[in-house]
């Protein structure tokens, strides 16, 4: 049952549970991770993401946006969030770092770019 009680399912859940924006964050997370661990050019892991499967289902603009942002502002990004976390960045474990970056970039940059 959802939380209003009603027994109804969200409109989420009746479309599959999980939206095209969602499935973009899953799909940039995926790509700035293999980026940390490999430094592989994100031309490359845009390339293996559109042979992925439900990429298709992706907001792919959205993906492509949150991959390129997040790796050309990484020293930025890495700065705005050092000073909150508890340890070094370096002892993040990747993922931990990505989804950091990825969310660093939403509410400093991507926000910036709605408000102008």
């Amino acid at each position: 049952m959802d939380s209003n009680h009603t027994g109804a399912k969200s409109p989420a859940k009746k479309r599959g549970g999980r939206s095209a924006r969602r499935r973009s964050r899953e799909f940039a997370l995926q790509g700035v991770y293999q980026w940390l661990m490999s430094h592989t050019d994100p031309e490359a892991i845009d390339a293996a993401a559109l042979e992925a499967e439900d990429f298709d289902k992706a907001d792919q603009a959205f993906y492509r946006e949150l991959l390129h942002g997040v790796t050309e502002e990484f020293p930025s990004l890495e700065a705005s969030y050092a000073p909150h976390i508890d340890r070094e960045v370096t002892s993040l474990s990747p993922i931990e770092r990505a989804i950091l970056l990825i969310g660093t970039y939403e509410l400093k940059i991507r926000r910036r770019l709605i408000a102008l």
